[in-house]
């Protein structure tokens, strides 16, 4: 055999090895094929549909619905009417408007994952994923109209401090109050840093403004969570398309001493008891300063309990979904404010129902760590909104030391009432 026949010999033999290999590669592709979309073993097999259940829950204990979906049916009803009938939520062939809602609460008031809403629903991933971010996109047009004073020129003065005794008339031209809460989220590697928080996690600060009946009227989500609380006020108040609700003349919110006080702004004194929890060690006043402070400090805790009724009713404002894009999670944030002011608008009165499945109190306790004094702020950081001049920071503490006179005003005569009354019992 000469040396060219055996060259040809090898080569056909590499040439069959080759062939059969990749006859086997493909017999292997083809039979993984058949066994993951032919012969595969259907996932979603539950007798009970998405729609069953949620038909179930609409037909059963209000309680049972409420724990489930964080209001009540007939406010249920309401907000799938609202966004199918103004803000475009649309009906699928396979999902309904009201099962496509009843996903998206769920979600949210759950922290239910992806593959949760999947086993729950009975559909796909993909199905569950499209029609979580229809509602959201819909919820936020929603967001527009909701989160925004009531009343933009601050008319009457708010019934509930017209209710209170401590609070009237001292503060009759207070509009709501501001505060900054730390929402978890996830962050790429490469922006982790930016993003810890005072807690250590990784979180959003969002600055919030709420009236009296515990309503946002203005949020700014997605700042890093190592920003400053008095930086993101400044660059609010500077950021005109932000369409901050600004106090009109002689009215004002109130904020903690981690803000700087000025025309519109009336914090508390500084370097004086201030937080409620310091107050309940000491109960005595040792100055009018102080009264004043525990007043301030108890009238601007709505926005804490504001702050923690949403987060105890939106359970994924503790635990966002893992792999979810930062726009998306700052969506979601927008969105579950968003809610919160319509189930309080409809249903003012659920609170009460809520305390019963989530400890409220724990997550306002949380918001009001004592750590709001916060150096490194100044009123020179504001610029082209109303720069502060000497004579603004002096007419908010002439106000503020007003409303201390005028109680001190008020508790002398309620002490001689007390004693001609005490003398007439004599």
């Amino acid at each position: 055999m000469s040396d060219y026949e055996t060259d040809n010999d090898t080569e056909y033999e590499e040439y069959e090895k080759h062939y059969e290999s990749a006859a086997i590669l493909a017999i292997c592709g083809v039979a993984n094929y058949y066994l993951r979309y032919v012969l595969k073993q259907e996932k979603r097999t539950s007798k009970l549909s998405g729609y069953q259940w949620l038909l179930e829950l609409k037909e059963g204990n209000e309680m049972r619905f409420f724990e489930q979906f964080r209001m009540r049916k007939s406010v249920f009803n309401r907000l799938c009417n609202d966004l199918v009938l103004n803000y475009g939520l649309k009906s699928t062939r396979g999902v309904s408007g009201e099962e496509t809602v009843a996903t998206f609460l769920y979600m949210l008031g759950q922290g239910a994952s992806y593959r949760m809403l999947e086993e729950r629903f009975q559909h796909s991933g993909e199905t569950i994923f499209r029609q979580f971010h229809h509602v959201l996109s819909c919820v936020k047009k929603l967001a527009k109209n909701i989160i925004r004073p009531i009343d933009p020129s601050f008319g009457d003065t708010p019934k509930y401090i017209m209710d209170n005794d401590r609070y009237w008339p001292y503060f009759k031209d207070c509009i709501g109050a501001i505060d900054g809460t730390h929402i978890a989220i996830h962050v790429h590697q490469d922006e982790q840093v930016r993003f810890i928080g005072r807690k250590g996690n990784t979180t959003t600060n969002v600055m919030a403004v709420c009236d009296f009946n515990m309503c946002f009227t203005f949020i700014w989500a997605g700042w890093e969570g190592s920003a400053h609380d008095t930086r993101i006020f400044m660059e609010v108040l500077r950021t005109k398309k932000l369409n901050f609700p600004h106090p009109p003349e002689g009215k004002y919110y109130l904020v903690d001493a981690g803000y700087p006080t000025f025309k519109g702004f009336l914090g508390p004194y500084r370097h004086t008891r201030y937080h409620i929890p310091q107050f309940r060690l000491a109960p005595n006043f040792r100055s009018n300063n102080e009264k004043f402070n525990y007043c301030h400090s108890s009238l601007r805790t709505v926005i804490e309990r504001t702050f923690g009724v949403c987060k105890a009713r939106w359970k994924i404002l503790q635990n966002m979904p893992l792999r979810a894009k930062f726009e998306t999670q700052h969506d979601i944030i927008v969105a579950c404010f968003t809610l919160h002011n319509f189930i309080r608008m409809m249903d003012s009165d659920d609170i009460s129902i809520l305390q019963k499945f989530e400890d409220i109190v724990l997550l306002q306790a949380n918001e009001d760590d004592g750590t709001t004094v916060r150096n490194g702020s100044t009123n020179s950081e504001i610029n082209e909104w109303e720069e502060p001049t000497q004579e603004d920071v002096r007419a908010m503490e002439e106000i503020r030391d007003n409303i201390r006179e005028d109680a001190r005003a008020i508790e002398e005569i309620r002490d001689n009432i007390r004693d001609q009354l005490s003398d007439q019992i004599n």
